[in-house]
This record gives C-alpha cells, sequence and structure tokens, in this order.
C-alpha cells in the first residue's frame, strides 16, 4: 500500500533531514485553517488517491477497505483498500475498535467510533516506507465519519495509545533510520495565509520567528496530554483554573468543561448561548461585527492568543441567522469533561510533537497574532 503526497516532498540530502511534505486543505463546513490531523496523501494501487490525515490526537494508522461500502460512515468515503488486490496484504484476523473523542468538523458531535481487522501490508509515505507495517482496516465507522471530506488516519501519537499494532507510522519510519528523530513539526495556517506542512524528524525552522517554548507532556494514553496555567479574555484574567489540557491538531476548535467555557463566553458577550443539548454555543451572525475580544491561553510561561475573528466558526446551518462559536463544551461531569486545544489556536503557531523527548513546543510565525 504506497502512500504519496499531493505535493512535492523537500528534503536536504538525504533521508537522514526532515522531510518536509505540504498539507492540503481539507474544510467542512465554514472552519478556517489548513485543516485537521492533517496531511492529505494520496494512495496508490490497489488503493487510487485516498486521502489521509495526519493525527496528532491518536496513535494507529487506519484505512477503509472495500468491506465497508454497505455501511452509513463509509458512503461518503472517496477510496477504499482492496485487500485481495494486494500481493504484500495480510490479514492477522484480530479485531479492532477505536473511539475518538472529538469529531472531525467544529460540531458538538461527541465520539466517534471505527472498528475493522487488524492488518498487515508495505505502506509508503512520500519514499518513506515500511515493510509489513501493522494497521487497522475498516469494516464500520461511525456515520458522522461519512461525510468527512477525507478516507483514513495516520495516528502520530505516542505508542502508548496504540491499538492495532506495536509501532507508530513516525516510530516506524525513526526506528528504521530513515528520518533523524522522532518528532515532527507542524505550521498549520489560516486559510488566508495557506502553505501548510509538515516536517517528518525535524522542525522547519524558516517558518519560525522566536525560539521555541516546550513544555512537558504526558503520554499515557498515547495523546500530547499538557497543562495550561491561565486563561485571558482580552488582558482580563478568567476564574479558569490552571488544567491539563491535550493539545490535538485533529480538533479544529476547542473543547471546555461546560463551567469554564461559559466562563470565558461570559466575559466576551451575553449574547453567546447553549443552542443544543450536546455542547454547542452559538450567537446571532448580526452581532458578531461588534465583538473584538481575544482569548489567550498561558502555557509554559508565555501567552498565546486567539484572536477576535476566530470566535466564530461559521452558520449552523439549521438555525438560520446563529453563528457557531469556537468553544464547545464537553460537559459538566468533572470525570469527563476534558479541555482540548485544537486548531482555532494551534493554526497561529508553530507547534513541534516530540515523541523522542516527551514534550510538545510553540512558536511564533510571521502570522501569530
Amino acid at each position: 500500500m504506497t502512500l504519496s503526497p499531493t505535493g512535492a516532498l523537500s528534503q536536504s540530502g538525504n533521508f537522514r533531514s526532515p522531510a518536509i511534505l505540504p498539507l492540503k486543505a481539507r474544510v467542512r463546513q465554514a472552519e478556517s485553517y489548513q485543516r485537521r490531523k492533517r496531511q492529505t496523501p494520496n494512495i496508490s494501487e490497489p488503493l487510487s488517491n485516498c486521502t489521509v490525515v495526519f493525527d496528532t490526537g491518536s496513535s494507529d494508522v487506519v484505512i477503509p477497505s472495500t468491506q465497508c461500502d454497505a455501511n452509513p460512515g463509509c458512503t461518503g468515503l472517496q477510496h477504499r483498500f482492496a485487500p485481495e488486490k494486494s500481493e504484500t496484504f495480510t490479514s492477522l484476523n484480530g479485531s479492532f475498535r477505536i473511539s475518538y473523542s472529538t469529531g472531525t468538523g467544529v460540531a458538538a458531535s461527541g465520539n466517534v467510533e471505527i472498528e475493522g481487522v487488524i492488518s498487515r501490508d508495505v505502506i509508503s509515505v512520500a519514499g518513506l516506507q515500511l515493510q509489513d507495517f501493522q494497521f487497522g482496516l475498516i469494516t464500520n465507522q461511525s456515520a458522522a465519519l461519512g461525510v468527512d471530506p477525507f478516507d483514513g488516519i495516520v495516528g502520530m501519537g505516542f505508542s502508548s495509545g496504540l491499538t492495532t499494532g506495536p509501532h507508530t507510522f513516525i516510530g516506524g519510519v525513526n526506528g528504521s533510520g530513515q528520518i533523524p528523530q522522532a518528532v515532527y513539526g507542524l505550521y498549520l495556517t489560516p486559510q488566508s495565509v495557506g502553505h501548510a506542512e509538515i516536517s517528518l524528524g525535524g522542525v522547519d525552522s524558516s517558518k519560525l520567528v522566536s525560539e521555541i517554548n516546550y513544555i512537558p507532556v504526558f503520554p499515557a494514553t498515547g495523546q500530547f496530554n499538557g497543562t495550561f496555567e491561565k486563561v485571558y479574555v482580552d488582558n482580563a484574567i478568567t476564574n479558569v483554573s490552571s488544567n491539563y489540557a491535550i493539545y490535538d491538531s485533529g480538533t479544529a476548535n476547542i473543547v471546555a468543561p461546560k463551567n469554564d467555557a461559559e466562563e470565558i463566553y461570559a466575559m466576551i458577550s451575553p449574547d453567546i448561548k447553549a443552542v443544543d443539548t450536546v455542547g454547542t454555543y452559538g450567537i446571532p451572525c448580526s452581532k458578531l461585527k461588534d465583538i473584538k475580544s481575544s482569548i489567550s491561553f498561558v502555557i509554559g510561561g508565555r501567552n498565546y492568543t486567539i484572536p477576535s475573528q476566530e470566535l466564530s466558526v461559521g452558520p449552523i446551518s439549521d438555525q438560520p441567522g446563529i453563528c457557531q462559536t469556537l468553544i464547545n463544551s464537553s460537559g459538566d461531569d468533572e470525570t469527563k469533561s476534558l479541555w482540548v486545544i485544537g486548531g482555532s489556536l494551534l493554526k497561529y503557531y508553530y507547534t513541534v510533537w516530540d515523541i523522542e523527548n516527551v514534550r510538545f513546543g510553540l512558536a511564533q510565525t510571521l502570522h501569530s497574532p
């Protein structure tokens, strides 16, 4: 199974240098950044032009199978893998199920799930090839995934989060000596800026205008679980306490415990209200022009800001005149609610996902606030 990027691969010298791949925008709804988990390679025969995304919030490689054709969650997929057409494919007959805590758009959709068969094949991404790589072949998935503009997922988290095999993709290409270290950089951008990219094996320093500020992360679940110290609305500190957060390029906006979300919204506008029972908030679109508030997180002792234009992620299709706001609620159950810091913030900074040194970093770019 060969995966190749939709743009040119830039490498300096040899495979021991970082591999820099352009990322192609795959936008659903009114999401305003070059998007999600987010690499869009093509997969050649026996799976032609399959679009996949890099996901920092999961660890497994999962690819849709032709056996998923009757499932509602697979009806919108552009391409599926036909294992019988691959001479190097092996089914291990073991089953898997993976639950993703945030969906792929900005809606507060709750968990989505995939399930299928654990398998092996040759996987190659932009010339970085892994023989007999273990991955998940999807035979069933939640209907919410069927409308997304991609087919499979390449998990880029820690190996502790693996369900389908012993190695992550990033761990495999590092362990085989094809990249210099188990680290990658993401240059995620608003669509107005474009030119998003992932750097496998290192950092593209040409995108940075500051040093990298690192914080330690806790990889027990496979994700980049870190902390933040404070939250500000404009220059006013909120009552949101220091907390743990999952830093996730695969989440398009921000997810917060209900009390924290409503604390922040109360400082922005009394017109922001819950619009459903699953954690979505909105405001009359006509009110947006009068709101200039920014939201800042203190992470590792430094401020990182979401500018005011990100307050709305677009109109809500079934509620005319209402625009969705950027923070979804994860609920008011303290044992289950969580913070997820996603694209609304990450697209304004260069981010470094350091598997090798168990840390997460942010740096200023030319388009940072």
